[in-house]
């Protein structure tokens, strides 16, 4: 998945109704002819939200029923609450009802609904567990487990229980949709878009697409992602499905419709973090920087201290020469995230470019090669540093190591050329600069301006 999502199947899930298998027992009085507790039970699921809310309150304020059919209908009302996306209610409702009876699985699962709903996960976890030691083996309550295992990282542990309540029920729908997703997050990806296939060929809902949409990115199948994705806007505009295709369209590099869907995300909800990041990212692969660092600073002033965009915003500073800047993103960066190699690689560069504090540069890009050996930019950052600090024979290895594992990059073969040529071994410097100029007719004049030249 990309650096930016991690919540595209939170907003999916939140679209799947309510339900809680655990069946909660009310006194002959409740179960009777009375209507409004036939509606604040709603066993038949046909009533609405708002008609729960009403007919619950009915037989709160009713004296004729006992404690326990009290808790019970503060725990149904609470759910309603979550329906209507009134989540302190919700939770404030299942705190009474549990406070009434503690002992109760319904009433313990619904609580764990409520916070789960409110993004509470740990405590949401700690509700089902409490739910399933009342009741074990709810394969309901286990679905529900499952899901927030999901939210909280957990796939391994999320899958164990998505499979355990498939025993306890072969054919719970909420179950199968946990097992696809915690599969897919264990990188199994095969496994994951046919359990995905099957679940949509039974019932094609959008969310269903969405999670699919995100197995997909996962998989770095782009284009079935988007696929994917615009099923779901066909039945509705979505600014997280609209930023979600737009990161499918950023990871193809299908850079104009990217920016395209960002754009129609951002007009919808202004605070999309994810759509800002995914936008100047776009923007920085067109080279089009001023536009790039703007964005991050949008998607900074809603999510302050986020490293990975410090990190893009940083490398945005520096391609436009604003290296103080670009430092200082790197620092702020690295203090969060202090055995990153990409930022650690990124600093190098930024002081080797500007050709001060050359021993903390080339500390930086060997931190960033031990942690990341087989990536050829850092060889390429400390062969720039070991240039101008005149050590020919290290810029020459490690140009020469870079050269090797991507000889696709013009850049590491002008670096090896100078540093030979600087050895005394000027045909074979003169042969390597021909390389990289056939490749890369913008090679030395990049190189010029980081006062390199052969």
């Amino acid at each position: 998945m990309t650096k930016w999502m991690g919540a595209a199947a939170v907003a999916a899930a939140a679209m799947m109704p309510v339900v809680v298998a655990a069946q909660a027992q009310t006194s002959a009085k409740a179960a009777g002819e009375d209507a409004q507790a036939k509606i604040c039970s709603n066993d038949d699921a046909s009533e609405s939200a708002e008609a729960i809310v009403a007919a619950c309150s009915a037989v709160i304020a009713d004296s004729r029923y006992g404690a326990r059919d009290h808790a019970i209908a503060y725990a149904r009302r609470g759910l309603a609450h979550v329906d209507l996306g009134e989540f302190d209610m919700a939770a404030a409702d299942t705190d009474k009802a549990i406070g009434i009876e503690t002992a109760n699985d319904f009433i313990w699962a619904a609580r764990g609904v409520a916070l789960a709903s409110a993004g509470n996960f740990e405590a949401a976890k700690a509700a089902y567990d409490r739910s399933l030691a009342i009741g074990p083996g709810n394969g309901g309550i286990l679905a529900k487990r499952a899901g927030v295992l999901l939210d909280l990282g957990k796939p391994k542990e999320a899958l164990a229980d998505a499979d355990a309540a498939l025993a306890a029920q072969p054919g719970n729908f909420e179950a199968r949709i946990m097992q696809a997703q915690a599969v897919a997050k264990l990188g199994d990806h095969a496994k994951a878009l046919a359990l995905f296939d099957t679940l949509i060929a039974e019932n094609p809902l959008p969310f269903l697409y969405n999670l699919r949409g995100d197995a997909r990115l996962d998989a770095r199948k782009y284009a079935e992602a988007a696929a994917d994705y615009s099923e779901v806007l066909k039945r509705g505009y979505n600014a997280p499905t609209l930023n979600a295709r737009g990161w499918a369209y950023r990871m193809a590099g299908e850079l104009g419709k990217a920016i395209a869907d960002f754009d129609a995300a951002i007009r919808s909800d202004p605070t999309l973090f994810a759509a800002y990041a995914g936008r100047g990212e776009a923007y920085d692969e067109l080279d089009e920087y001023e536009r790039a660092v703007a964005d991050f600073t949008k998607a900074l002033k809603l999510q302050p201290g986020h490293a990975g965009v410090l990190r893009e915003r940083g490398s945005a500073y520096s391609e436009l020469g604003k290296l103080a800047l670009a430092l200082a993103d790197y620092d702020a960066a690295l203090s969060i995230e202090p055995k990153n190699s990409d930022m650690l690689n990124g600093r190098c560069w930024v002081r080797a470019v500007a050709g001060a504090e050359l021993a903390k540069a080339l500390a930086d890009c060997s931190a960033a090669i031990a942690l990341a050996p087989k990536e050829a930019n850092a060889y390429d950052s400390r062969g720039l540093v070991e240039l101008k600090m005149a050590d020919n024979a290290a810029a020459f290895a490690d140009y020469d190591k870079a050269a090797k594992m991507d000889p696709t990059r013009a850049s590491y073969f002008y670096g090896r050329g100078i540093a030979a040529i600087r050895l005394g071994r000027r045909a074979e410097g003169e042969a390597d600069l021909t390389k990289a100029g056939t490749m890369d007719a913008g090679v030395a004049a990049r190189y010029a301006k980081h006062g390199v030249i052969p």
